[in-house]
């Protein structure tokens, strides 16, 4: 009896140094992160990115150190920055398993090694530059599907080219072309109606200083159907580095029929 007691102090103590060690290294990272946000060190941070860093579409994601620090300005406004300066280590920031630490339920995220991996706030900055890049984009479609909101996200898996854009409050278009085809020329499959689902607990995505979303980390999917199809786009926000930006899937009566990964996004 004495033996397993022994074991069972043991096994506590034991769990409880690594869990402080743990909690040491996460104040650790959060402090030097914090710090270099203060002192407004855009080359220090360009560090700690996890490339490529991905913006809104369809703004450019950015791909290197020199990137980031020309666009720090733009990433990182004096309200995301005061949040962050601001920020309680302790009350603020929640460490997720694996999947990192995040910034006030998923405004910002952190590997637990200390990169950068996601910012989910759109400043004043972005957010003009994102509707400039739009207006733009519009007139390169075919013109039957100019009509939108927002677009969402272009892909390129084996077989297909995919676009699902936003065309009215809860409401997205799915548009894809095969392979060899672009943008310009009529789609091969139209779908409109399009749900939008999140998956895990609610989180925050701020855009331009207002919610409009949730989601936890900001994986989700959106389903469009067609009869006894279904169609759905997988988006991988927060995955692991052999993540795709996300899937195709086809069901025909509730059986997956398809599913191919993302090889790339695309603009035009």
């Amino acid at each position: 009896m004495n033996h397993i007691r022994t074991f069972v102090i043991w096994i506590f103590l034991f769990a409880s140094s690594l869990s402080f060690g743990q909690q040491t290294k996460c104040d650790s990272v959060l402090s030097k992160f914090i710090s270099a946000i203060k002192e407004k060190d855009s080359k220090s941070i360009s560090k700690m990115v996890n490339y490529p860093f991905k913006r809104y579409y369809p703004l450019p994601d950015i791909k290197n150190d020199d990137e980031f620090t020309d666009r720090y300005n733009e990433v990182f406004d004096d309200s995301l920055q005061r949040i962050i300066v601001e920020s309680d280590v302790h009350a603020d920031w929640t460490e997720v398993g694996r999947r990192g630490i995040m910034l006030r339920n998923g405004l910002l995220w952190l590997d637990i090694e200390g990169r950068l991996i996601r910012v989910n706030y759109e400043s004043k900055g972005e957010h003009d530059k994102r509707i400039g890049l739009i207006r733009q984009e519009k007139v390169l479609l075919n013109e039957s599907i100019r009509d939108f909101i927002e677009p969402m996200f272009v892909w390129e898996t084996k077989k297909f080219r995919i676009r699902v854009d936003q065309t009215g409050t809860n409401e997205f278009r799915y548009v894809s072309w095969r392979i060899g085809k672009n943008q310009s020329e009529k789609p091969d499959t139209i779908l409109t109606q399009g749900e939008l689902v999140f998956t895990g607990n609610p989180d925050l995505i701020l855009i331009n200083g207002e919610i409009i979303y949730t989601g936890r980390g900001g994986n989700h999917y959106f389903l469009f159907k067609n009869g006894e199809y279904e169609y759905e786009c997988r988006v991988i926000v927060l995955g692991t580095m052999k993540s795709p930006p996300g899937y195709l899937i086809v069901s025909k009566n509730g059986k997956e029929i398809l599913k191919e990964k993302v090889i790339r996004n695309i603009r035009n």
